[in-house]
């Protein structure tokens, strides 16, 4: 029989891991505020001048960072569980793909290709 290791001794690991948990949904957070400060921009370029190629910029970049972080969110109200994280996990690729092409297409728009 293998002796348990006394509680304390996970303590500080489980202490470490809390922070490091902390410290990416900050940066997480981070990453989906500037997602939409940047579509934000886009669109706001795309009222100014009726530019499609910028409102396929800020959709791009809603679909690329500001989708799979909401996705990240609902995980958290509605629980982990493997066919949920599958889940989240496909929309989040998808929309990352799509954001990536919508950006690409805003971009040859742009140029006129």
């Amino acid at each position: 029989m293998t002796p348990t290791p006394p509680a304390t001794a996970l303590a500080p690991l489980q202490t470490s891991l809390a922070w490091a948990e902390l410290a990416l949904l900050g940066i997480d957070l981070t990453s989906a505020l500037v997602g939409v400060l940047i579509s934000y921009i886009a669109y706001r370029g795309y009222q100014r001048t009726g530019s499609r190629a910028m409102a396929f910029v800020a959709a791009g970049f809603v679909l690329i960072m500001v989708v799979p972080w909401l996705g990240f969110v609902a995980t958290l109200v509605v629980g982990s569980s493997r066919p949920v994280e599958l889940g989240v996990g496909a929309v989040s690729e998808v929309s990352q793909l799509l954001g990536t092409l919508a950006i690409l297409y805003g971009i040859r728009l742009e140029t006129g290709g």
